[in-house]
């Protein structure tokens, strides 16, 4: 699970070089957390839209928003695709 505010593209890229596919359950989101302030929230929406993704609904709400992410080797994403491994509650 990782906050929407920041990347996890230098991890990905490192787990690569292992031969670890890093795939995101998009697009669904988690609850981590309610925000502190203002400003935190203003933080969030901001990193949120500068990596490319939509606040609204999410962080817009008042709440930090996580995503999940998992490495694992190519052959396990054709065995056994994300989308049937998470699912929404």
């Amino acid at each position: 699970m990782v906050l929407r505010t920041g990347s996890c593209q230098p991890i990905a890229e490192c787990l690569d070089s292992f031969g670890l596919v890093t795939e995101k359950a998009a697009p669904l989101t988690f609850v981590q957390r309610r925000f502190t302030s203002p400003e935190e929230q203003r933080f969030a929406i901001e990193s949120v839209t500068a990596a490319g993704e939509d606040p609204r609904g999410k962080e817009t709400d008042g709440h930090f928003h996580t995503a999940v992410r998992l490495s694992r080797p190519a052959q396990d994403t054709v065995s056994h695709p994300l989308t049937g491994l998470v699912h929404p509650v």
